[in-house]
């Protein structure tokens, strides 16, 4: 017998994670917390659909609406964006509808004749907000300026990941910050190197 609906919310019942069964319509509704991604509310957090398909044999987890594009001029730049984040981890896809400018983070295992296990579980429900948090600099750059992702994006050094770093210090932390780097560019320090790109998940 495949995976369940049944499966999966008694793992997330040993784990103590919240959730809403939807049996009519197949699916388990549940979220997690993001500390940089936040959603056209500003809601720091993620809603996940869990659908089982094809006789428990294929799992679907799809975060709905994770940014929104639609009839702009920077299209291309938002559609190479979500390809790169793609390209640079495992697992997550984005899909674009074109009708309404919808871009969701998707999912999707062929779980065959295999059951699924709960660390498998926990481990796709937890790429979408880990992948989220990461990139969200390199999606929303693309969106609001057009920003197509770079040499730059890669080695994390573009100015709008860097400025969403720093917007996280407390006052204190960023004046010191800042006056480090006035300190080394004083010196004429550099920490131009070796880097071995983006982490994948």
């Amino acid at each position: 017998m495949g995976t369940t609906l049944e499966t999966i919310a008694g793992f997330m019942d040993a784990r103590g994670v919240k959730y809403q069964l939807e049996r009519e319509k197949s699916r388990i509704l549940t979220g997690f917390g993001t500390k940089n991604y936040k959603d056209a509310s500003g809601h720091s957090g993620v809603l996940l659909s869990v659908e089982v398909k094809e006789d428990g044999e294929y799992l679907i987890v799809t975060a709905p609406e994770v940014y929104k594009y639609k009839d702009g001029p920077h299209l291309t730049a938002v559609l190479q964006a979500c390809l790169w984040v793609c390209f640079a981890t495992k697992s997550l896809q984005y899909e674009y509808d074109y009708r309404d400018g919808e871009i969701r983070a998707v999912v999707e295992i062929p779980l065959e004749d295999a059951i699924l296990t709960e660390k498998q579980l926990f481990r796709i429900l937890l790429t979408i907000p880990t992948v989220l948090d990461r990139y969200d600099s390199v999606v929303r750059s693309a969106i609001e300026r057009g920003t197509p992702p770079s040499e730059a994006t890669e080695s994390g050094r573009d100015p709008a990941t860097l400025a969403g770093l720093l917007g996280q210090l407390p006052p204190d932390l960023l004046a010191a910050a800042l006056a480090e780097v006035q300190k080394r560019r004083g010196r004429g320090d550099s920490d131009e190197g070796g880097g071995s790109g983006p982490s994948t998940l």
